[in-house]
């Protein structure tokens, strides 16, 4: 007896189907995995924040003040933490004027945390590379300030400022981010370099000497 066997194959419309239904399947993988790894540099911004903020406070217990922004290099103001609080020692390509000796390096900290996407080599890269696209970065500033001279040589406030990619309700108001609209410990004087619009400055989240972390409006007294 003749046996007849006849084996299937895919019709055309059948492997297209396939092929979506895996498109989609990746589709989904992949936008999962982004999510989960936004989030994990997400926490990796604010503990590395809080960390440096234990360590600037431990300065401050020490020296009574914290570290003066500066503001004194040719070009635009460099907001990168991993610079303003770098000692003189590992900034080769911009280093701090003479008489800046008060940064967190070597004494307090090996190596300032720097922003898990952020590129920059700060032991060699130059002033001006490092005023130009600050998005992206781990910030400093100090305070007080006025409109003409500046931050204060010993200020008794600081903000550690970051990009977080998934922000939700803690992103930083407008009305309390001293880059954008003035704060009272920081005063004016940042708001005269329009960090967002020239500088690329994007960052959203912040914490200070006296609050962890400043989020959304805020609210009445």
């Amino acid at each position: 007896m003749e046996q007849m066997s006849r084996v299937r194959a895919f019709t055309l419309v059948e492997l297209l189907i396939v092929i979506v239904i895996i498109g989609i399947l990746v589709g989904i993988t992949v936008i999962s995995w982004t999510a989960v790894a936004a989030r994990g540099r997400d926490s990796t911004r604010k503990l590395d924040l809080a960390r440096t903020k234990q360590v600037l406070q431990q300065y401050y217990a020490d020296w009574r003040r914290y570290p003066a922004f500066e503001d004194n290099q040719a070009g635009d103001p460099i907001f990168a933490a991993s610079w303003q609080l770098q000692d003189n020692n590992l900034l080769s390509g911009c280093p701090h004027l003479p008489t800046v000796n008060d940064r967190l390096t070597p004494k307090y900290l090996s190596i300032i945390a720097s922003d898990p996407q952020d590129p920059t080599d700060y032991e060699i890269a130059t002033c001006a590379n490092l005023g130009q696209n600050q998005g992206n970065r781990h910030l400093y500033i100090s305070g007080p300030s006025d409109q003409n001279s500046g931050p204060v040589a010993s200020p008794d406030e600081f903000g550690l400022l970051a990009t977080l990619e998934r922000p939700g309700t803690e992103a930083l108001a407008d009305n309390l981010n001293p880059l954008k609209s003035v704060v009272p410990a920081f005063g004016s004087w940042y708001l005269q370099h329009n960090a967002y619009a020239l500088l690329g400055v994007n960052a959203n989240y912040m914490i200070t000497s006296k609050l962890s972390a400043l989020t959304g409006p805020p609210q009445p007294d």
